[in-house]
């Protein structure tokens, strides 16, 4: 009796060691490995979706708060304005001398302002004269004619919606300036002052005289990048028309020069201009659209943003009559 106890008790010792040095099977750690390969790959899935989604918004904030800066530069130096061009007169109305005659403002700029750009919005400031004028006015040697007591000249300065193919945005927001001085000192070609006369509605007319002589130079510097140009956002921001200002207000560019630069329907960047008077200054609501396309983790040309708008009223006195 006890040796069968005792050769059981072995026998039963010998299966337990069996079956605890027998390991998985090869289905149970097939099973194992793949449901860990679904557990992590589901991980970094959502890891990819988290890092891709922070990436969008990072672009999505970083183009609304250029556009917004960008919109800030603009309204600071419309407010410093003497005059506000009206939107047919960037493009030319009657004839030299008569009442409502404006030689288009463009036809006396640099052409390469409606190559591959469209002009928004043109006018009038005073600007501080450059350090090498300012010495020479100190020296007893300034260019003739320079107001050296005034220390400032007009500017003409146009902003623009431009279209660069050296940019990774889809448009991009551009100023022009033409100043009576380079920054060496020397007077800029085709610069004529409208302060004296003040005809800067008509310049560079005076009466039916052209001043000007000759057409000025120099290219459009670009202020911001990542404005919108795509169609896709047009129909979610406003139509290309009149209806988009408010009554009385003028819309531009106007349609017509939208179409001649090859920006027809695009309005990422629009101006609407008040109406002018003796008695008051000129109000312009402004407009501006950014899209994120371009940048690191934006996806398509779909990326546009929420438009931003500001109202500016100019300061500027001259040919303003004071109400009673």
């Amino acid at each position: 009796m006890v040796k069968f106890l005792s050769h059981h008790v072995r026998r039963h010792a010998r299966r337990t060691a069996q079956k605890t040095t027998a390991g998985f099977t090869m289905i149970e750690v097939l099973i194992a490995a793949a449901l860990a390969g679904m557990i992590i790959s589901g991980l970094l899935y959502l890891v990819l979706e988290l890092m891709g989604t922070n990436q969008r918004e990072a672009a999505r904030d970083e183009t609304q708060q250029d556009m917004q800066n960008a919109l800030d530069y603009v309204s600071s130096e419309l407010r410093e304005s003497v005059y506000i061009y009206p939107p047919v007169c960037l493009t030319g109305r009657g004839a030299p001398g008569s009442d409502d005659f404006c030689p288009g403002v463009l036809n006396h700029l640099p052409p390469n302002l409606t190559q591959n750009s469209v002009p928004v919005v043109a006018f009038w400031k005073q600007e501080r004269f450059p350090d090498a004028v300012l010495q020479a006015c100190a020296n007893g040697g300034a260019p003739p004619g320079t107001n050296c007591i005034n220390g400032h000249s007009y500017s003409l300065i146009v902003y623009l919606l431009s279209d660069g193919a050296n940019w990774d945005g889809q448009a991009q927001l551009s100023r022009y300036a033409l100043t009576e001085f380079t920054q060496g000192g020397a007077l800029r070609a085709g610069y004529t002052n409208p302060g004296a006369q003040q005809n800067f509605r008509t310049w560079p007319f005076l009466g039916d005289e052209n001043l000007q002589a000759g057409i000025p130079d120099g290219r459009p510097d670009v202020l911001v990048d990542f404005v919108d140009r795509g169609t896709g956002a047009n129909a979610q921001f406003v139509s290309a028309n009149q209806s988009v200002c408010p009554t009385d207000y003028t819309v531009s560019p106007p349609d017509a020069l939208l179409a001649a630069t090859g920006f027809d329907g695009v309005r990422s960047f629009y101006a609407c201009i008040g109406p002018s008077a003796t008695n008051r200054n000129t109000e312009v609501i402004l407009r501006l659209r950014g899209n994120a396309d371009g940048r690191a983790g934006a996806q398509n040309e779909n990326s546009f943003m929420t438009a931003l708008e500001t109202r500016v009223l100019s300061r500027g006195v001259i040919g303003k009559t004071p109400l009673d």
